[in-house]
């Protein structure tokens, strides 16, 4: 699973979506176990009515193989339709699940970064501030400092996420700051330059 500037950058916009992700995931959930339950009064009302040889059990229609129908091809034909109906949320179900996974890992990621490059970007496109309030804030960063810092968190974001850190490492090292080497395409935190700095 990787992710692109983009998607990240959509998410960070979005603070919401994943509260609203996860009731819909809630929702669907509700209609999956909705349809079991339809399914089992079914299968007992159509017995029912057989037993007690009501017009549901006529056999006056005739099915798709010319042959007149009866109760096993009324079962046959609304199993059918509710395990498609099933199958398709369980599909919705599991993407909006792999979704709120993608939110949280990318929050994770957001507090790996240092304070000053998760303040510019919660201003930015979590507060929606405009370019001159970021200008103009506390912090007195020039517009190419804004440029460089939201640019770098991003990138850095990407990185994290597409790493081979698990969530679990990358929640550990939360709000310390992530060291790219390119050329070794490695990524330590300072605590673990510092372990190597020590044992040298």
């Amino acid at each position: 699973m990787e992710i692109k500037n983009d998607t990240v950058k959509y998410y960070l916009s979005h603070p919401e979506l994943e509260q609203q992700i996860w009731d819909a995931t809630i929702s669907l959930k509700n209609k999956i176990l909705d349809i079991e339950e339809k399914d089992e009064s079914l299968r007992e009302d159509l017995y029912s009515s057989f037993q007690m040889k009501s017009p549901l059990a006529s056999t006056d229609k005739i099915s798709s193989s010319g042959m007149k129908s009866d109760l096993f091809d009324i079962i046959d034909k609304t199993n059918k339709f509710l395990e498609d109906s099933k199958n398709q949320y369980l599909k919705m179900y599991e993407n909006y699940l792999d979704k709120l996974e993608e939110i949280k890992r990318v929050d994770i990621c957001f507090s790996c970064l240092d304070l000053q490059t998760q303040d510019v970007l919660n201003k930015k496109y979590r507060l929606k501030y405009s370019w001159y309030e970021l200008e103009h804030d506390e912090n007195k960063l020039s517009h190419r400092q804004v440029m460089n810092i939201l640019n770098k968190g991003i990138e850095d974001i990407v990185k994290l996420f597409n790493s081979s850190y698990n969530n679990l490492h990358l929640a550990r090292n939360k709000d310390k700051k992530i060291i790219f080497n390119e050329e070794e395409n490695t990524q330590q935190t300072i605590f673990d330059i510092e372990k190597e700095n020590f044992y040298d």
